[in-house]
C-alpha cells in the first residue's frame, strides 16, 4: 500500500512536498481466554501526532493552492 502511495504521489515526495510513511495501529484491543482484556494505546512520535490537516488547509488556502 505504501509503494502504491509513494508512487502516485512521486513527484511531490520527490520536491518534499509531502512524505508517505506506515503509521502503527493507534490502539488495540486485546483478548484472552477467560482472563479479561488488555487495552494497548501506541502514540505515535510528537511529529506525527502534531499533524493537523485543518491546519495545512488553512496554510494552503492562504497560500492559493486551495
Amino acid at each position: 500500500m505504501k509503494n502504491n502511495i509513494t508512487e502516485f504521489y512521486s513527484q511531490e515526495c520527490e520536491n518534499g512536498m509531502i512524505k508517505v510513511m506506515i503509521i502503527p495501529d493507534i490502539c488495540s484491543i486485546e483478548f484472552g481466554r477467560g482472563v479479561g482484556y488488555d487495552i494497548i494505546e501506541r502514540i505515535p512520535p510528537q511529529e506525527i501526532g502534531e499533524i493537523s490537516a485543518t491546519k495545512i488547509r488553512e496554510e494552503m488556502k492562504q497560500n492559493g493552492q486551495l
